[in-house]
């Protein structure tokens, strides 16, 4: 099993208090270049535990986590806030945008965080907006978007 994700028997155990809560056991795929994958189950089957881990926003109790080669199962806050940084987008359920910035200073506040030059964020916030039809939108806050405009935006 390789990959560009390859997770090998992850496991995630929570401790609420002294009980201990199984979220994930012993799970194992791969995801290869080009391919799509589904995490589906009922609720409470560890479906966000594993995107969060996959996002690299927690690590697993146990089992180890390959992403490009690379075991990030281990990694320190900071390693997978670079890896978050320069490796994963995400796309959130709530969107996340905040509600006193356009859509063009959502869209640039990453890149400020990256350390793009402003005139370089301009340009580049303006043409992804374009790019998802929002372009006369850029200069609107959240609450001026329909749902699937702010969905864009994020």
């Amino acid at each position: 099993m390789n990959g560009i994700v390859r997770v090998e028997s992850i496991t995630k155990i929570y401790s609420l208090g002294d009980v201990k809560v199984e979220a994930l056991r012993e799970v194992s795929f791969s995801v290869e270049a080009g391919e799509f994958l589904s995490i589906m189950g009922a609720s409470g089957s560890g479906k966000s535990t594993m995107m969060n881990i996959l996002g690299c926003l927690d690590t697993p109790t146990g089992g180890q986590y390959f992403l490009e080669g690379h075991n990030v199962s281990s990694l320190s806050g900071d390693e997978l806030a670079d890896i978050r940084k320069h490796k994963i987008g995400f796309v959130f359920q709530g969107f996340n945008l905040l509600p006193r910035m356009t859509a063009l200073e959502n869209v640039k506040l990453p890149m400020l965080y990256n350390g793009v030059h402003p005139s370089v964020r301009d340009r580049k916030a303006l043409d992804a907006l374009e790019l998802v039809g929002l372009g006369d939108r850029a200069h609107h806050q959240p609450q001026q978007l329909s749902g699937g405009q702010q969905q864009r935006v994020a």
